[in-house]
């Protein structure tokens, strides 16, 4: 690889680092206990989705008063095992998920927070599974 390939990825990097920093610095960590075990994200990963129930929980605009606090976190009696799922789903878009998990729990868990993309997205692969 030349000098000039090598520097180009190395600037395109340090960009996507420094991005990624700008993006956390002017926000606030949200720590939250679901089901016992404890998630960090911020209010924007939250916010997400539109219409369901985490943006009306901790977006800008939320009206949500009195959460439940556990050790700091704000405590959500949900199943940790999904929760883990949905908030990467958030995250990145995507659906990733082990082999274990339970395509059916999961699809209640993301009809619980109301995230129509996602469930959109497993009815289509519980479906797909149906009809091999």
């Amino acid at each position: 690889m030349s000098n000039n390939n090598e520097n180009e990825i190395k600037i395109e990097i340090e960009d996507q680092i420094n991005n990624n920093i700008n993006k956390y610095t002017n926000e606030s960590l949200i720590k939250l206990n679901v089901g016992g075990v404890v998630f960090y994200t911020t209010s924007t990963t939250l916010s997400l989705s539109k219409n369901s129930m985490l943006y009306a929980m901790f977006s800008k605009e939320s009206k949500f008063n009195n959460p439940v606090i556990i050790d700091d976190a704000i405590f959500i009696d949900r199943d940790p095992v999904y929760f883990r799922v949905i908030l990467n789903y958030l995250r990145t878009n995507k659906l990733i998920f082990d082999k274990g998990i339970n395509k059916r729990g999961l699809l209640e868990e993301a009809r619980y927070f109301c995230i129509e993309s996602l469930v959109e997205m497993i009815e289509l692969l519980l479906s797909n599974e149906t009809n091999i």
